[in-house]
């Protein structure tokens, strides 16, 4: 795209609202859901396939939903906004969302419970669910599907670290420490690279977490972002060898 500057902003348009009764809002929203619908059945079967190739943690006589099942359940979560494990057992479980949940996966025979879902993520590495996006995000990129993404013939990639998690105490040997006025901070910090849309929509594509080694002497100097910048740069060469990016800065 020749002029990037001349991209649609990533705003709201600062204008009352365009539908004229609530029926006309109702049939909008379904039009808006049903499009929803489309797009993850269409590419629901890629990612049981890539699911599949995960080792399942489990032990196998205490299996009683499929890996691909929770894994799919985890992405319902995430793509309904549920905003705690308790508010999607309510949620999800009721009969009307279940009835067309399974109209629309059919996959999910029964509704496992939440608490399920986090165990078996807790146990699967992290790096195979990366796997899982990057595959997705060379298949659109090899698709042509994000090509009016691109800026100047090249896609334009955002590198940035943020904390993820704290607290006043060691909760981990591989928690960067950081000195504040009421003492000793221990947090949980993640150097993520994300795909970049001119208007503001963004794709992960990586992530590179701070980690001390836990045998570390006490005078060893911490990781930093900078250093979790090198590592995940050469990652990131290494799953896009062939496609032209460009870092923003």
């Amino acid at each position: 795209m020749a002029n990037p500057e001349k991209l649609a902003p990533n705003t709201f348009p600062n204008r009352k609202s365009e539908f004229t009764s609530s029926d006309e809002e109702q049939q909008a929203r379904q039009v808006d859901t049903e499009t929803w619908f489309k797009m993850v059945i269409a590419w629901l079967p890629r990612w049981i396939e890539q699911f599949n190739e995960i080792p399942d943690p489990r032990h196998p006589k205490h299996i009683t939903h499929q890996l691909c099942v929770l894994i799919v359940y985890g992405i319902l979560l995430f793509l309904f906004q549920c905003a705690s494990r308790r508010a999607a057992n309510r949620e999800l479980t009721q009969p009307g969302v279940w009835e067309n949940l399974q109209a629309a996966f059919p996959e999910l025979a029964t509704i496992p419970h939440r608490d399920t879902v986090a165990r078996l993520v807790e146990e699967i590495p992290p790096e195979n669910f990366e796997t899982v996006i990057v595959k997705t995000i060379r298949r659109l990129l090899k698709n042509g599907q994000l090509r009016h993404w691109m800026v100047l013939n090249h896609y334009l990639v955002a590198v940035d670290g943020a904390v993820k998690w704290g607290a006043p105490y060691p909760w981990a040997a591989e928690a960067l420490k950081k000195e504040t006025e009421a003492g000793t901070w221990y947090q949980a910090y993640v150097v993520a690279v994300v795909l970049v849309c001119p208007q503001g929509v963004t794709l992960p594509l990586l992530a590179e977490f701070c980690t001390n080694p836990v045998d570390a002497a006490p005078a060893t100097q911490q990781d930093s972002e900078l250093k979790a910048f090198y590592r995940v740069a050469k990652r990131l060469y290494e799953a896009f060898p062939r496609w032209p990016l460009v870092l923003l800065a």
